[in-house]
Order: C-alpha cells, then sequence, then structure tokens
C-alpha cells in the first residue's frame, strides 16, 4: 500500500462501500486477525497504519462513521447469530447416536444399516461443500446460511414422520445437503466478522451441538423417542435461520468458480491441513455417531452414563476451539496448536481401544474433547493464509475431506462394534491420527 494514498484512493480511487471488502483486497500488509477480533479502537485503525499520517484521522472518521451505519456487523448479533447457526448444525450431524439400537430393532436390521443413516447424510454434506463455494461468492453467505436452514427445518420434519428406513435415509441425505452448504457459508461469516476467535467459537459450539445431541438423546429415550430429537433439530433450525442477517454480497468477491476449485484440489497444503482435520473434526462425529453404543455394548456402562460421557467428550469442544482461536491471536505456537492437539486425540482414542472402565472412558473424554477441538481455528485460517483469494473453497476443501473420511468410516466402525465391539478401529484410528501429527508437525504455510 502507497503509504501518500487516502483511504479512498487505496481503493481504486473509489470509496469503499464496505470495509470488510477492503481489509480483503488490500494488497499491502493488513492485520486481519486483530482487525476481526479486538473490540479496542486501535484494532480497528491497525489495518490503516501504512496511510500517510495526515490521512489517519480521516481514516479513523470514516470507519467510525461507516460502523454507525451499519456497515460493520454488530458483534453481539454476529455471535448471537454463529452460536445459534453451529449448535443447530453439529446437532444433524449425531441426533441418530442415542437411537442406534432403537432404530435397529424398528426397522429390523442391524447397527451397520443404521450407520448409513448417518452417512446419509454425510455423503450429501461432503458432496455440496466445494460447489457452495459458488453461492457463498455469489450471493454471500447469509443467503446460503438462510437457504441451507430453512431446508434443514423441512428435513428433520420429515425424518420425524418417517414410516420407512428409505424416507428416512432419503430424508437425512437432504438434510445433508443444508448442513453442507450452511457450514462452509457459516464458517465463512464467522471468519470475516470475527477472524480466528469467531471462527473457533463456531468450531467450538459446533462441537458443543454434537454433544447437546447425544444428551438430549439420552433424555429422550423415555419421551417421545428418535422421532423427538428430529423435532428438536427442526427447532434449532428454525432459530438460527431467524437470527440470519440480510446482507449484501461483499464488493470485489465474485469469480470463476471451476477455476477456483481447480486451483484448491491442486494445493498440497490444504490436503496436509485437510488430514489433521480428518482426524479431529472427522473422528469427532465418528464418536458422535458410535460412542454411546460403544460403551454401553461393552456392559460397564447405562445408556445415560454412555450419552453424559458423549456429551462431555464432545461438549468441552464448545470451550477449547474459542480457547484455540485466542490462543492463535496471540501467537501461541504451531506445535502446541495443531500436532500436539492431533497426538492427544490418537492417545484418547488409543485409551478408547484399550479399555472401558469409568477412569479409561474420563482420560479419553479430557485428551480426544481437547485434541478434536483446539486446532480448529488454525486449520481454517492457515487454509484461508493458503488461499486468501479462494478462502471459501479453501476451506470447503479442507472440510470436505474431513466429512468423506467420516462418511466412508461410519458404518465400518458400526459393523465392528456389531461383530467384534470396535476396539480394531479405535486402534486404527489412534494410529491415523498420529500419522497427521507427524505430518502436520511445522506449519504448512510458513513452510
Amino acid at each position: 500500500m502507497d503509504p501518500g494514498r487516502t483511504l479512498a484512493q487505496a481503493h481504486d480511487e473509489r470509496p469503499i462501500r464496505d470495509l470488510h471488502a477492503f481489509i480483503d483486497s488490500s494488497p499491502g500488509p493488513v492485520n486481519r486477525t486483530s482487525y476481526r477480533s479486538s473490540g479496542r479502537l486501535w484494532e480497528y485503525v491497525r489495518p490503516f497504519a501504512a496511510v500517510r499520517p495526515s490521512s489517519r484521522l480521516a481514516c479513523v472518521a470514516e470507519c467510525l462513521l461507516r460502523r454507525g451505519r451499519g456497515a460493520l456487523v454488530s458483534r453481539r448479533r454476529a455471535r448471537l447469530r454463529t452460536v445459534l447457526c453451529a449448535v443447530a448444525l453439529g446437532y444433524d450431524f449425531a441426533d441418530v447416536g442415542p437411537f442406534a439400537g432403537d432404530l435397529a430393532r424398528h426397522f429390523g436390521v442391524g447397527l451397520g444399516e443404521v450407520g448409513l443413516i448417518t452417512t446419509a447424510l454425510l455423503a450429501t454434506h461432503a458432496v455440496v461443500q466445494l460447489p457452495s463455494a459458488g453461492p457463498i461468492a455469489r450471493h454471500g453467505p447469509d443467503r446460503v446460511l438462510q437457504a441451507g436452514f430453512a431446508l434443514l427445518v423441512a428435513t428433520n420434519l420429515l425424518a420425524a414422520a418417517a414410516h420407512s428406513l428409505g424416507v428416512l435415509e432419503g430424508a437425512r441425505a437432504l438434510m445433508g445437503i443444508g448442513t453442507g452448504a450452511a457450514f462452509v457459508a457459516g464458517l465463512e461469516a464467522a471468519r470475516r466478522d470475527g477472524g480466528a476467535v469467531l471462527a473457533g467459537i463456531f468450531g467450538g459450539v459446533a462441537t458443543f451441538g454434537v454433544g447437546l445431541s447425544l444428551a438430549v438423546g439420552a433424555a429422550l429415550q423415555h419421551a417421545g423417542g428418535w422421532r423427538a430429537t428430529f423435532v428438536v433439530a427442526a427447532l434449532l433450525a428454525l432459530a438460527a435461520l431467524l437470527t440470519v442477517p440480510r446482507r449484501a454480497p461483499e464488493a470485489g468477491r465474485r469469480f470463476a468458480v471451476r477455476g477456483d476449485v481447480r486451483a484448491v484440489l491442486g494445493r498440497g497444503v490444504l490436503w496436509r491441513l485437510g488430514f489433521v482435520h480428518m482426524m479431529t473434526f472427522g473422528s469427532s462425529l465418528l464418536l458422535g455417531s458410535w460412542i454411546v453404543s460403544y460403551l454401553v455394548r461393552g456392559g460397564a456402562h447405562s445408556h445415560v452414563a454412555a450419552g453424559l460421557a458423549g456429551f462431555a467428550l464432545l461438549g468441552i469442544g464448545g470451550f477449547v476451539r474459542p480457547l484455540g482461536g485466542v490462543l492463535l491471536v496471540r501467537a501461541a505456537p504451531w506445535a502446541a496448536l495443531v500436532p500436539a492437539a492431533a497426538m492427544a486425540t490418537a492417545l484418547g482414542l488409543l485409551a478408547l481401544a484399550l479399555s472401558r472402565s469409568p477412569l479409561a472412558v474420563a482420560l479419553a473424554v479430557v485428551l480426544c474433547g481437547a485434541g478434536f477441538a483446539l486446532p480448529f481455528s488454525s486449520i481454517f485460517m492457515a487454509a484461508a493464509r493458503a488461499e486468501p483469494v479462494r478462502s471459501a473453497a479453501a476451506s470447503a476443501l479442507v472440510n470436505l475431506i474431513g466429512g468423506v473420511f467420516a462418511l466412508a468410516v461410519t458404518p465400518l466402525l458400526g459393523a465392528d462394534i456389531d461383530r467384534t465391539g470396535g476396539r480394531r478401529t479405535f486402534v486404527a484410528l489412534a494410529v491415523l491420527a498420529a500419522l497427521a501429527a507427524l505430518a502436520n508437525r511445522r506449519d504448512p504455510v510458513a513452510a
């Protein structure tokens, strides 16, 4: 950025209509993290530090004026929207888990076939993520969120009324279209509105939503059963839908989607980030689907105790993922945020494989809960740094890798629990998590 230029001149000689668009399109060194993560006036002014001193007062005045007119999103509203959207999405991922045995008996199938109910959601969830980058770029993340949550309200009600396994699987497949598009849009909106901290809140509350579905499912065992959990999911999706604002898409954000997808697919750094996301976020989806069945089938825990253990394991993410964002803003080392967390995940999964005792489960809750959650902000902020112009597509690819992994392994883990207890699969997952830690021992973007 030329220090001799004013704020308006620094953006193609035109007054900026959207401060976010200016920040994201500035060619010079911009402290995006500080800008989006702090409420202090200096953090808003910091990106304009390169402007000549005589123009800085005008920069401050214009910044405050734009904020007063609503160009900057209210922090409270952004956080409320982020929390409600994330918990509604997380709930949909694991709402079948507590009722796996009930569904198997109701439809006369095994746990492997019940796993296909979750697989149906994960399949479409994975497929739509990269294509959703186009609508997000053209129409903005808010409109995609509105469409996604409207679909989730309808499909959850359809699932609640399903009287055959085929109808339930079809409803879940349609549900995955909504979760896939809404997850990418919600993460992109959180990252733009609040940087690493709000992205961490989004990821943390999504994990909390997964755990919440396990706790609510345990409570609904004798009060409505599996149909009631889909009604709860529909109400959560409706609440999220009502909080999404109607904002115009950002200026300067349109691009050729096909070229965008081809570009991100060829970036090896994104695949490395996807590997560790696969073993943290992807593994959280697996445990959200099967932790209750795994603990109950061992005979050491009641259904309620297993549900509470699952809630604790995944609910920890509601606090640890935002903490990961805060640590990232405060320049915590990559090794502490990503490879160490992946290694903790490996140890927690190994503890579950070796024993179902209360001590082993408690150890797994702490290690996996922290390991699943801590790297989230670092992974997606690194993806955005790797592809700053194609940030939505980069985030979609990383999340797609984790979703495809969960899609493939969910029915396999269910079948293994049904036949041999599931220990071998947990050992294999622990080995993969350790390999992901080694593959990402250094920041792949900085390397």
